[in-house]
Formats: C-alpha cells, structure tokens, sequence
C-alpha cells in the first residue's frame, strides 16, 4: 500500500485506499456503528452527471465534467450538495481517481484523466436490506477502455469502492498505476491546517520483525507526505486515520 497526501493551507488531497469514513468524532471505547439509510441519486449537470452518495451521516459526490471525472468533496451533513455560488468552489474537485496505461514498452504510460464519455449508471442490491451496490459505466473516447466504478454502500459511514477495467481492443494493455479513489478529503469552506490544529495521520510506525502494529500520530507538514508499505502486509496495518483538529472531522481509509 502506498498513501500520499499533499497538504495546503485550504485542502487535503490523498489517494490510494478503498474504504473510507468521515466522523465528526473518535470512536469511543463503547462506541457502536449504527446502520442507517443509503441514498444514491444522479443528476445531469451542464456538461455531464453528478453521482451523490449516502450512507449513514457521511455524503460524498463526484461528477463527469466535461472528459474527467471528479471529486467533490465530503460532508456529514445528509442535507449538503454541491450547488457552490459562481466562482467559488472551483478548487474543490480533482480526479477521483488515477489511471496510467502503457500502448507499448516506453516509460512513464499514459494518464487516463481525460476522454472519459458517460454510458449509464446502475444499482444493484447488496447483501444487506440497508445496502446498495451502485456502478458508474465510463467509456474513454481516446483509448480503448471501458470503466466501471463500483461503490458498495452499506448504511454506516464506510464507503468501499473498487474499479472494474476493460481492454475493448484486441490489442494488449498494460496497466502500470491502478488508485481506485484519490481526491479532496475537506473542502476550503472546513477549516484546514494551522499551526494549533494540525491534521495528524495515525499509520503503522515501525515495520521491523516483532514491532508489528507499533501504531500512532504523525503530525502533517504542507506539501507532499509520501508513506510507503515496502515489506508484507504482515508488517504494515493497511489502514489509516486522518484527524482534522481545526474542524474535529475524523476520516478512516
């Protein structure tokens, strides 16, 4: 697993991980997770579709704008949408997630982060009466890839998506960089990071034999934070926290 995380004054951006949460607080130690209603609707906007997703307290959004598909942002407000007044908001959205191919042996393979045309979207049922199994079907007109986005939403505020990838040409494909979900975490209206209220990622420390889960706090600096897992899964947890002091805002990926 490899986390990267770029940090600003006003955003969060991060990539890199399948399931994600966002909390308003910590859990406690007699916390429960309560499984309340999903929603998922989809709406045409000018020049392509925005998805909005919810379960539980936590909504998410992306959108087809134009070729690209984007991000929006997050919120534990079920009543929040994407309506920003004109000229603000724009910096809220970026990529949703990150696609490189390879048409022949010659570095670095190209970024699918543009082309992408809109088939349909889709719902199935999960395997819950509270859950709801939504696909994106994506169709990119400059190679030949066919895209279908997969979130699995199952009433708590824990989100899992994975990407189902298609080579529609006889021709092979190599696929060199596969993130299934990247984007802002907070938009610039959440308060960000300050000196007082850093955002702080609690990962995997230490990943020598016999210092497995050795877990805890690394405060964030602006610009890029790269944290890598080089050995087995058996010595590096999988997961994350990131916690937002300024907005006491918890996200889990």
């Amino acid at each position: 697993m490899k986390i990267v995380i770029k940090l600003s004054l006003t955003a969060l951006l991060w990539s890199g991980c399948f399931l994600v949460t966002l909390s308003r607080s910590a859990w406690g130690e007699n916390s429960e997770v309560s499984v309340e209603e999903t929603d998922v609707s989809v709406r045409k906007i000018p020049g392509g579709r925005e998805v909005r997703y919810v379960s539980g307290t936590s909504v998410y959004v992306e959108k087809l704008e134009g070729d690209r598909w984007l991000g929006c942002g997050w919120n534990v407000d079920t009543s929040w949408h994407t309506d920003f007044p004109e000229g603000t908001g724009k910096k809220s959205v970026s990529e949703a997630f990150e696609l490189r191919i390879k048409e022949r042996p010659t570095p670095p393979g190209t970024l699918l982060a543009s082309g992408w045309t809109w088939v349909d979207c889709t719902t199935l049922p999960g395997a819950t009466p509270a859950s709801v199994h939504v696909v994106v079907h994506l169709s990119n007109r400059l190679f030949p890839v066919d895209l279908r986005i997969h979130t699995l939403l199952d009433g708590t505020p824990v989100l899992k998506r994975w990407l189902e990838i298609t080579n529609t040409s006889k021709k092979p494909l190599a696929l060199t960089t596969c993130i299934p979900w990247s984007g802002r975490l907070w938009l610039d209206s959440i308060p960000a990071w300050t000196e007082k209220a850093p955002i702080v990622l609690s990962h995997s420390l230490r990943d020598g034999t016999f210092w497995e889960g050795w877990f805890g706090w690394t405060n964030l600096k602006h610009g890029s934070n790269v944290f890598k897992q080089t050995q087995s899964l058996r010595t590096d947890d999988p997961y994350f926290f990131l916690r937002n002091d300024g907005s006491g805002e918890y996200f889990f990926g």
